[in-house]
């Protein structure tokens, strides 16, 4: 049995944890406008794994808010 917990977070944490195969949730939310540089969440070399998309949601400004759990 996994723990849950809800966190706020950057690539230098969750790639760690997608790794080690420690996440079953991911919220990730997209916005459309571009900051900048900065490190990348899905690199070449982490494990493939199987998502389900299970909630979506877009905004007034174009933003998409998506809800993806662990297909084990």
């Amino acid at each position: 049995m996994r723990a849950t917990s809800s966190f706020n977070s950057s690539a230098s944490i969750i790639k760690p944890l997608l790794a080690a195969d420690l996440l079953d949730r991911l919220h990730l939310m997209i916005f459309p406008e571009i900051a900048g540089g900065g490190q990348r969440l899905f690199d070449d070399g982490l494990p493939a794994s199987k998502w389900m998309l299970i909630h979506q949601q877009s905004g007034e400004l174009g933003e998409i808010a998506m809800v993806y759990d662990r297909a084990r």
